[in-house]
């Protein structure tokens, strides 16, 4: 079942208004937004983060379980 299709049967169910629908989705959309915004860096840092992480031996564990 998609966000959608609760969303409406919640509003059929006569728990929602179409209103509260609609105002929902525009601020889990936001709040999704956001969440990603924070989590995920721009392209442009991949590569420094991913020396980082090598220099802060957070790949170590992957380093001695795949031989190079």
């Amino acid at each position: 079942m998609t966000a959608k299709q609760a969303a409406d049967a919640r509003m059929w169910a006569g728990v929602h208004f179409r209103s509260d629908v609609v105002a929902g989705q525009k601020i889990g959309e936001g709040v999704a937004e956001q969440v990603i915004a924070f989590a995920v860096p721009p392209p442009q840092r991949w590569a420094t983060l991913a020396f980082d992480c090598r220099a802060a031996g957070a790949l170590s564990v992957l380093n001695k379980a795949v031989p190079e």
